[in-house]
């Protein structure tokens, strides 16, 4: 490390007596009459650093006040005294860094690092930091911090599990790999916190906050999240198995092979949301709006969605077989060569609904409205279309084989269609 002084450096503490080393330990250096130079950053009064390299810098007793040191790597350093009043430190470093005696009033350490970090009786600053600093340090799990304000903390990796968290702000947190496995977070607000690769396993989340938040990698199972509300929230890659979202708010969520397996979704709202390739097999989506989802390549298989509502979704490739669709409303969707093998389709609303290259085989389809639908090239073996409301339907191309038509009649006697036995 290079440090330049323009002032010749102080007297080595052993030229001093006792408290003459004290004394120079709290002299204000680092000054516009004491100026220094570590790694090319100023210390003269006005440090103006962010995203400088100043590990294990020497600059106890300095005066940073004010100083931008905004993403610098300060781990280890010894700030000893150090006058940092209004400094920005957010998303800084400073692990292992010793503050002791320092003045961090006002400062900012939003996302700061503050593993490891030397803090005493001296040291002043806002409460909240140092419960950060114990935290990410020591862990805290099975603690209370009910109610706590924990806004624009750095918690990666920290060891939260079972601790009660009920009511807790967590704004702009970066929980990225904490544990808060069994964690209590019930109204818990966690809009656009960080909680990716985090472990969420049997969290309590019911009724919290999280618009904006981001879940990349996070295990979310038998996590409880009823009645959550996360606008533009991020599941990419979550597994959600066996979680309860039930009547959950998740509109404009990116989910892209997020795992649903054997999840509730009862009266869940995923509308326009990105849900590429995700699996929802076995999952509960009773009343459950994916109005306008993505849903391409994504696996349905065994779920229920009864009375679900999505119209104008996008399920090209999607595979839903054995899936009851009892009443639900397809008005619209884009089914291009998806797989409904099975299902049940009693009621159901596909008008406008295109099911171009769709395997229906076996499904139930009675009294299910298919106006103006466009069939094109589907296969509707074994299927049963018992008073189906399909005369505007497009049919070019569909295979007919032991189809029950609308009329009741089968294809098979009706010279293997059923193009002639719409009904009314």
């Amino acid at each position: 490390m290079f440090i330049k002084r323009s002032t010749p450096p102080l007297l080595l503490c052993a030229a001093f007596a006792l408290t003459g080393c004290a004394d120079a330990l709290s002299t204000t250096t680092g000054d516009a009459d004491n100026p220094v130079t570590i790694n090319d950053c100023n210390f003269d009064g006005s440090v103006d650093c962010p995203g400088f390299d100043l590990a294990n810098a020497k600059i106890a007793g300095f005066d940073l006040t004010k100083a931008d040191l905004e993403g610098a790597d300060l781990s280890g350093a010894d700030l000893r005294n150090a006058i940092l009043v209004d400094a920005k430190l957010t998303q800084a470093n400073l692990e292992g860094a010793d503050l002791s005696g320092a003045d961090l009033t006002g400062a900012v350490l939003t996302l700061a690092n503050l593993k490891g970090v030397t803090f005493d009786a001296d040291t002043k600053i806002d409460q909240k930091w140092i419960t950060v600093r114990n935290l990410v340090t020591t862990g805290g799990a099975d603690q209370n911090l009910l109610g706590f304000d924990l806004t624009g903390a750095n918690l990666t990796g920290a060891d939260l599990s079972g601790a009660d968290l009920v009511q807790s702000v967590l704004t702009g947190a970066n929980l990225s790999g904490a544990s808060l496995a069994g964690t209590n977070l019930a109204t818990a607000v966690l809009d656009d916190a960080v909680l990716a690769s985090a472990d969420l396993s049997a969290a309590n989340l019911t009724e919290a906050s999280m618009e904006d938040a981001d879940l990349t990698g996070a295990i979310l199972t038998e996590a409880v999240l009823s009645g959550v509300v996360g606008k533009n929230a991020i599941f990419t890659k979550a597994d959600l198995s066996a979680a309860d979202l039930s009547d959950a708010e998740f509109p404009k969520c990116t989910g892209t092979g997020a795992i649903f397996l054997d999840t509730i979704l009862t009266g869940a709202d995923f509308g326009d949301c990105a849900l590429t390739g995700a699996t929802f097999t076995g999952a509960i989506l009773t009343k459950a709006s994916f109005n306008k989802a993505i849903l391409t390549e994504a696996v349905l298989s065994e779920a229920d969605l009864t009375n679900a509502n999505l119209g104008n979704a996008d399920l090209v490739k999607a595979t839903m077989n054995d899936v009851d669709l009892t009443h639900v409303t397809l008005t619209s969707a884009t089914m291009i060569n998806a797989v409904l093998e099975g299902c049940v389709l009693i009621s159901a609303n596909l008008t406008g609904a295109d099911l171009t290259g769709v395997d229906l085989t076996g499904s139930d389809l009675t009294s299910a409205t298919l106006s103006t639908a466009d069939l094109t090239d589907a296969d509707l073996s074994d299927v049963n279309l018992s008073h189906a409301k399909m005369t505007t339907s497009t049919l070019v191309g569909v295979t007919w084989s032991n189809t029950t038509c609308p009329d009741e009649t089968n294809s098979s006697l009706n010279g293997d269609t059923c193009v002639n036995n719409l009904g009314s």
